[in-house]
Formats: C-alpha cells, sequence, structure tokens
C-alpha cells in the first residue's frame, strides 16, 4: 500500500514536471507562422499555416509575448514557436487555451491578428499627463527610478518611452493567451476562469523578456517593478475591469500589483508631446472612466 502511495506521488510529480514545460493551446482558425529569413529578418512570406482546431504545444520557459519586427513592417504580435536559430512566430490573436472553455470579455482584449487594437498604459501615467511631469513615474516605477538617477539619462529615457508609445511597442497587450507587460514582460495563462462579467482569474506563468530563463526574485524585482511571482510555482493574478481601467491583483502575494488604462489617440498624442518634452495641451481631452461615469485623472489610488 505504501509503495502504491509512493508510485501515485511520483507519476503525479511526473505529470506536473510535464505539464509546468508545456502550455496547449488551440488555432480557433487557420493561422499563419511566420518565419525569418536568412538575414533574420521577419518575412510574411516564409511562413506555414496551422489549421484550425490544431493544438499548438509551446515551451512556456521559451515562449513570450512580443512585438517580433523592429523594422516597423510588420508589427506582429506573436508567441516564439520554435526555438531554432529560424524561430518562428505565431500570431496571438487567434489561439485559446486548450481544455479551457473560458476566454476574456472582446471589449478588453488589445491584440490584433498584426498589431495593437487598444492601447493600455499604467494609471500613474494620467497623474503625469496631469502634472505634465515625467519624473513622477519614480513613485511608481523601481525600474524607472534606478536608471533615471542623472538628469541627463532621464530626458534619454523619456524620449524612448515617446519613441516606444509611437510605434506601439510600450503598450500591454491582453489576449487570451496571456498578458505583456508595458516593460517587455510575459505572464503566460494555461487556465482563465470567470468569477464575475467584470473579474476574471488568470493562472499561468511570469517569463522575462530577452528569451531569459524564468524570474527569479532578483529579476522580478528589477524587470517588472513589482514583487516577485515565483518562478517555481503558477501565479494567479486576478483581472478586475473597471470601465478603461483593469488592476491586475496577484493571488498569491494577496496585494495589487499594477493597474492599466486604456487611452485614447489625443491622450496618447499628447503623452508622446509630453516625453518628447514638447508643448502639451491637456485641455478638452478624452480621459478615460471609471465604470460608474467617474475618473478623468484618476490614477490607481482611486481603485
Amino acid at each position: 500500500m505504501f509503495k502504491k502511495k509512493v508510485l501515485l506521488f511520483i507519476f503525479f510529480i511526473f505529470e506536473l514536471f510535464l505539464y509546468a514545460e508545456n502550455f496547449h493551446y488551440v488555432a480557433e482558425k487557420n493561422v499563419a507562422v511566420f518565419f525569418r529569413d536568412e538575414d533574420l529578418m521577419l518575412s510574411l512570406d516564409n511562413k506555414k499555416i496551422i489549421r484550425k482546431d490544431t493544438v499548438v504545444n509551446l515551451d512556456c520557459e521559451k515562449c513570450r509575448i512580443r512585438l517580433t519586427d523592429k523594422n516597423n513592417q510588420n508589427k506582429l504580435l506573436s508567441l516564439v514557436y520554435d526555438s531554432t536559430i529560424y524561430e518562428g512566430f505565431i500570431p496571438i490573436k487567434n489561439l485559446k487555451i486548450k481544455d479551457c472553455n473560458e476566454v476574456l470579455p472582446e471589449s478588453i482584449i488589445s491584440a490584433e491578428e498584426i498589431g495593437i487594437a487598444k492601447k493600455y498604459v499604467p494609471s500613474y501615467f494620467l497623474e503625469v499627463l496631469k502634472n505634465k511631469d515625467p519624473s513622477i513615474i519614480k513613485k511608481y516605477d523601481y525600474k524607472y527610478a534606478l536608471e533615471n538617477q542623472n538628469p541627463d539619462i532621464q530626458e534619454e529615457t523619456e524620449e524612448y518611452i515617446a519613441l516606444a508609445l509611437e510605434e506601439d511597442r510600450f503598450y500591454v497587450v491582453i489576449s487570451n493567451m496571456g498578458l505583456r507587460f508595458h516593460n517587455d514582460n510575459s505572464f503566460l495563462f494555461n487556465k482563465i476562469e470567470k468569477i464575475s462579467d467584470t473579474v476574471y482569474r488568470c493562472t499561468g506563468y511570469g517569463v522575462p523578456s530577452y528569451s531569459r530563463d524564468l524570474i527569479d526574485e532578483a529579476d522580478w524585482d528589477s524587470y517588472f517593478s513589482y514583487d516577485q511571482i515565483d518562478s517555481n510555482e503558477y501565479e494567479s493574478l486576478i483581472l478586475k475591469i473597471d470601465g478603461d481601467f483593469i488592476r491586475i491583483y496577484s493571488e498569491n502575494q494577496k496585494k495589487d500589483l499594477i493597474t492599466y488604462v486604456k487611452i485614447s489617440d489625443d491622450v496618447e498624442a499628447q503623452l508622446i508631446n509630453l516625453f518628447n518634452h514638447k508643448d502639451c495641451n491637456i485641455e478638452k481631452l478624452n480621459w478615460p472612466r471609471h465604470a460608474d461615469g467617474s475618473g478623468d485623472r484618476e490614477t490607481e489610488a482611486r481603485l
């Protein structure tokens, strides 16, 4: 009896290990996987088709949601499909979690087949814009504050943020595959649960950018600017939708991680002006709003 229990325990651990290695998704329609050419440039001509209902198995330690193209021609929001030198990139819009019927509301999905449909930024950007003071970011973002102790470097960083906004590289990606945070780190989902029409539990793995190993404590602190998400176990994130705002709460840590807000084109334009150190006009902007109709210039302190 004891041996049987031991064998069952070993089998359970083995299954858990296997499941942690791969996340399994399904193509909701035919999906093209794009590959790089011999110069390692993404090519829309170099592709293969994954047919509808095909199961896509992805190594969660190597995959991350990213904006693939660097030459501003094909802004492909994708997951790494193959770990070879000619790694492929599969668009995330038309994939969903295998054996999970729940999906996030279409109203918050920001990923298109190529590009971004909705623009989400950290909600403290509203405070930045209201006060016309980019240095306010230092109050909320540990990495930004650490990197910008020198005023000259801070100015360069702010101009880089402006460029990233212009090129859609800075925005948060929300999809049924997972999240890409504003700093290009990913959180891949392996399960979505609907708690209410405005609250969803998303279980998964946090993966840092640039093909690094799964995040450890130092990585999480310096790259995500929030507390650690343990790379050795799954994390449960609660997404609470409040009008144009989405609060992300960690069930493991029992604390808020960050709040994002969907911005309009006119707010985006003035943020870009501000970070480029140009004239910024905040009058008559289409400010984001909470579900109760309040809002405009409020930050995550409101939540």
